[in-house]
């Protein structure tokens, strides 16, 4: 009797698996945020079982790409049910649930979007799985971002990358602000681990502009780690007389010097 208790056990954890994976969801926190430039927003809130744990994620997102949300809501003695939705290219987020005093709390389901996971797999980069595809919405990563890496000449992604780029705000925005600049990192990891040791595209435009115009994605890492601002290495290259090699900076500050 143990035995096929067990076994029906085993069967239904399975099947609840199986489902999570096929209707990914989770629970869902609106709050008020402030506006930008005029344009209200939200930061809405993401808790969701991910198989191996529970994932907690929060984005700003503008108030108007949540269709059917009233702003009414969100005032301080707004009461009311909700459902509502929210579109990104790798599938639907759909949420009921009810807010009170401003703030909402509910449930939501995702619906992956079969011909993002199609472009994907064209685009050689791989099949995406639901789960993968609801990491992937929730952090925006669309196919315009993937578009934008193969005109810049990065090297193509898998999908965790693109998932990893996500999570670590290496987007779509931090991508185009350093192409701005004549900057390219080359491949998604790359980005990620730049956008991850805090490497802004307002220090690689001061470095730029002092004629490191050349300096790879792992030197400017390095500099960041060990220090080396923009006004070091003003000071550093006043005293030698000469413009000095990225390793020469790092070595200098990593000694103490100036």
């Amino acid at each position: 009797m143990r035995a096929r208790a067990a076994a029906v056990l085993l069967v239904s954890l399975w099947a609840a698996a199986a489902w999570a994976q096929e209707r990914p969801g989770g629970h869902w926190q609106v709050d008020g945020a402030p506006e930008v430039g005029g344009v209200p927003y939200v930061q809405l809130t993401f808790m969701n079982w991910t198989g191996t744990g529970t994932s907690l994620q929060s984005r700003r997102v503008e108030l108007r790409h949540l269709e059917g949300l009233a702003p009414a809501v969100l005032e301080p003695g707004g009461s009311a049910p909700a459902r509502f939705r929210l579109r990104r290219d790798a599938g639907v987020f759909t949420f009921v649930g009810s807010f009170s005093g401003g703030r909402g709390r509910g449930e939501f389901t995702f619906a992956p979007d079969a011909a993002f996971a199609e472009g994907l797999a064209r685009r050689g980069i791989g099949r995406p799985t639901p789960a993968q595809q609801l990491s992937l919405a929730l952090h925006d990563v669309g196919m315009v971002y993937v578009d934008e890496l193969e005109r810049l000449g990065y090297r193509r992604p898998t999908v965790d990358e693109l998932i990893r780029a996500g999570k670590q705000g290496a987007g779509l925005d931090y991508l185009r602000e350093l192409a701005a600049l004549g900057f390219r990192a080359g491949s998604v990891p790359a980005l990620v681990e730049m956008r991850g040791h805090r490497v802004e595209p307002g220090f690689v435009r001061e470095l730029r502009a002092l004629g490191y115009a050349s300096v790879s994605p792992g030197e400017l890492v390095e500099m960041k780690d060990h220090g080396v601002t923009p006004e070091f290495v003003r000071r550093a290259n006043q005293r030698a007389g000469r413009r000095l090699p990225p390793a020469t900076l790092i070595e200098l500050r990593s000694r103490g010097d100036g």
